[in-house]
């Protein structure tokens, strides 16, 4: 007996499966019949807007990279600082 959780993913799972082979077998129908696919077929070219958009992204990272570089120095200075405080405490000097 199947669970009621698990049915929409064994439904998805057979129609996937079922999809996958009705597919390679249409593919080799296609090639018994010599129709083979053309394999010189080039992808769409990305766009201007999705060229544009990815320049952004890049400038938008190297600026995040940059702050970060600076919090980075702002941490390990106060770590730096957090640990001479601590050696001062374990000697017994205090500071005021």
């Amino acid at each position: 007996m199947v669970s009621d959780t698990s049915t929409p993913y064994l439904t998805m799972w057979s129609i996937a499966n079922t999809a996958t082979h009705s597919n390679q077998a249409d593919l080799k129908l296609l090639e018994e019949m010599g129709i083979t696919p053309d394999v010189t077929v080039r992808e769409k070219r990305p766009s201007l807007k999705t060229a544009g958009l990815a320049v952004m992204a890049c400038v938008r990272m190297q600026r995040m990279q940059q702050a970060w570089a600076g919090h980075q120095k702002v941490q390990e200075s106060l770590l730096r600082k957090l640990d001479s405080m601590r050696k001062r405490q374990s000697r017994g000097i205090t500071t005021k």
